[in-house]
C-alpha cells in the first residue's frame, strides 16, 4: 500500500553523479568524468527530461575539460556549475527549456576560475556563492548580473581546511566547512564577515536552511539540526544519527530528505526541529546529492539519477473495517 518510499525509475549517468538540481521539467546533474574505451570523457552537466518521470531521458549535456563538476544551481535560463579545478561555469539552457531536443551539446557561456576547488554553489539575486575548497579560498562571491561575464566581488577565508556546501538566506551565507557550520554576513558582498559558527560532531558536507534552522548533512554523524535564529550564537537543536554517512540534505515543509548510505535515501520528520524523527527510508546505492519537487525526490548515486516516489500511505490496520466492505453492505445488505 505504499507505506515506504520507492524508486520508480532511474536514469543511467556514465560517471559519478555528484549532485542534482530540479527546475521545471528538467533535472540537471553535475557529474565527474569517466573512461570510455580508453579515452577520458570530461566531467559534464547532464540535462534530463523528467516530464514523464517513469521514462526520463537525457536531452542535453555540456563538457568541462580539466574540471570536475561537483554541484549545480539553476536560475532563469542558466545553469551554474561548481567545477573543481576550473571554478564557476555558466551554461545557457534556454534552448533546451523552450524545445527539448533529441540530444544537444551545450557550451559554456561564461566562467570565473575560482582560486581553488569549487565544491558547492548557491545563487541568490545577482550573486553566485561558491564554497571553494580549502581555507586558502573559502567562500567566493561572484556577481552574475551578466551571466556571460561573471565578476569576482569578494571572499571570506578561514583556517578551516575544506568548504563543500553553501546555502544563502537573506543576509547570511551558511557554509558547510567539514569541521563546522559557518554563518557569514554577506549583506555587503564585497566584505563578507563571519557572524557565528557551530562545530558539528561529524563532517559537515552540505546544508539547507529553513525557518531559523540549519539542517546539516554531517556525514558520519547523520543529520544535525542547528538553531540559527541568533546567527552570532548558533546552537544544537536536535539530531538524527540513524542515518549513516549523510552526504546531502533537502528540506521541504516538515520533512528533511537525506542522501547518504545505510539506507541511502531517508525521510526525517522535522516538524519539531528539536526532535527529528527518522520517518522512512529506501535502500539504494549511496546517495550523493538530492533535490525534491512535489512528492518526488531526485537523488544521484555512483552512476545514476534515481527518481523516488516519496508518497507515504499509512498501512491499513486489519482491525479497522474496510471502507469498500461497508459500501457493499450498504448497497446490497438488508
Amino acid at each position: 500500500y505504499g507505506t515506504e518510499p520507492f524508486v520508480k525509475s532511474s536514469v543511467p549517468i556514465p560517471a559519478l553523479a555528484n549532485n542534482v538540481f530540479i527546475s521545471g521539467n528538467f533535472a540537471y546533474v553535475a557529474a565527474s568524468g569517466y573512461i570510455s574505451e580508453g579515452v577520458l570523457v570530461p566531467s559534464s552537466l547532464y540535462v534530463i527530461d523528467i516530464s514523464d518521470s517513469e521514462n526520463a531521458t537525457m536531452v542535453a549535456y555540456c563538457r568541462f575539460p580539466g574540471g570536475v563538476a561537483r554541484d549545480v544551481f539553476v536560475s532563469g535560463e542558466y545553469a551554474y556549475v561548481a567545477a573543481a579545478q576550473i571554478g564557476l561555469q555558466v551554461v545557457y539552457i534556454g534552448s533546451v527549456i523552450s524545445d527539448p531536443p533529441e540530444v544537444m551539446e551545450l557550451t559554456v557561456a561564461g566562467a570565473y576560475d575560482t582560486p581553488f576547488s569549487a565544491e558547492g554553489i548557491y545563487i541568490s539575486g545577482n550573486y553566485a556563492y561558491v564554497a571553494d575548497g580549502t581555507c586558502v579560498s573559502g567562500l567566493q562571491i561572484i556577481n552574475i548580473a551578466e551571466p556571460t561575464a561573471p565578476v569576482w566581488v569578494g571572499e571570506f577565508t578561514t583556517n578551516i581546511d575544506t568548504h563543500t556546501g553553501v546555502s544563502v538566506v537573506g543576509d547570511y551565507a551558511y557554509v558547510a566547512a567539514r569541521d563546522a557550520l559557518l554563518i557569514i554576513d554577506v549583506s555587503n558582498p564585497a566584505d563578507p564577515v563571519l557572524k557565528g559558527s557551530y562545530d558539528t560532531p561529524g563532517s559537515a558536507y552540505r546544508v539547507a536552511v529553513k525557518g531559523g534552522y540549519a539542517y546539516v548533512a554531517d556525514f558520519d554523524e547523520g543529520l544535525q539540526v542547528i538553531n540559527v535564529t541568533d546567527p552570532a550564537n548558533p546552537s544544537l537543536a536536535g539530531s538524527c544519527d540513524e542515518i549513516s554517512y549523510a552526504n546531502d540534505v533537502y528540506v521541504d515543509g516538515n520533512y528533511a530528505y537525506v542522501a547518504g548510505s545505510g539506507p541511502g535515501f531517508s525521510i526525517v520528520d522535522v516538524s519539531d526541529p528539536e526532535n527529528p524523527v527518522l520517518l522512512s527510508s529506501c535502500a539504494t546505492l549511496t546517495g550523493y546529492g538530492i533535490h525534491v519537487s512535489g512528492q518526488t525526490a531526485y537523488m544521484t548515486t555512483y552512476s545514476s539519477l534515481l527518481i523516488i516516489d516519496t508518497t507515504i500511505t499509512p498501512a491499513i490496520d486489519p482491525s479497522t473495517p474496510a471502507t469498500t466492505g461497508a459500501l457493499f453492505l450498504l448497497l446490497f445488505g438488508d
